[in-house]
């Protein structure tokens, strides 16, 4: 799997997802590339350097969403207006609201749409065919 970035979270997800070689698109033409090949052919996983380094990071990147935000946009996805949202959770719907706020600075995007393809993207959100 090929990443922009290695966010915590989304190397995190990869691996969990299980994952069998992961890189940064900027270490590609360091030798990662080979080095990813030759450790599948050996059977085992591949993690670039950033994203050894980004698991292995004890404090979170300003920019990447928490746990509690992710579950938010998973639920912006779904369709859940922020009052939905609150009342999925068991919040106040102004906590919702500031959430959404929050996920939309943080991934830099005006809007819900906006979010939800940002949260695909980087691989916050997964999509299944059911």
């Amino acid at each position: 799997m090929l990443m922009d970035a290695a966010h915590r979270a989304r190397v995190k997800a990869a691996v969990e997802a299980g994952v069998d070689a992961l890189l940064v698109q900027h270490n590609i033409g360091q030798g990662a590339l080979l080095e990813a090949l030759e450790a599948l052919e050996a059977g085992e996983r591949y993690l670039d350097p950033d994203c050894r380094l980004a698991l292995d990071s004890r404090e979170r990147v300003s920019d990447e969403l928490s746990e509690r935000e992710v579950e938010i946009l998973q639920l912006v996805a779904e369709g859940c207006s922020n009052r939905e949202i609150a009342g999925r959770l068991t919040i106040a719907e102004v906590t919702a609201r500031d959430h959404v706020q929050n996920i939309l600075r943080k991934l830099r995007v005006d809007n819900r749409t906006a979010a939800v393809l940002a949260g695909v993207r980087e691989g916050y959100l997964h999509w299944t065919n059911t």
